[in-house]
């Protein structure tokens, strides 16, 4: 996850940001533990916000499927859904 951090402070694209935060998030919410689901949670939260700006539906994808994967991991999974 280091890799995917140093990536968005590598990179000036922002759809390559957006992946990055998206890809390290899910690295977060791999670990299992409540402080990486927390810090999951810091990431994907606001890519989440600015998504419709993206052009790609594989950046779309990707950040409602980590945000999906996060709300499994806290149990909400009604609005996983």
């Amino acid at each position: 996850m280091l890799f995917f951090v140093k990536g968005i402070e590598l990179s000036e694209n922002k759809s390559m940001q957006a992946m990055c935060f998206v890809y390290a998030a899910i690295s977060y919410i791999c670990m299992g533990d409540a402080e990486s689901s927390a810090k999951a949670l810091d990431l994907i939260g606001p890519v989440l916000g600015v998504m419709d700006s993206f052009t790609g539906v594989r950046e779309k994808t990707s950040v409602l499927l980590a945000h999906g994967f996060l709300l499994m991991r806290q149990q909400n999974l009604q609005e996983a859904r």
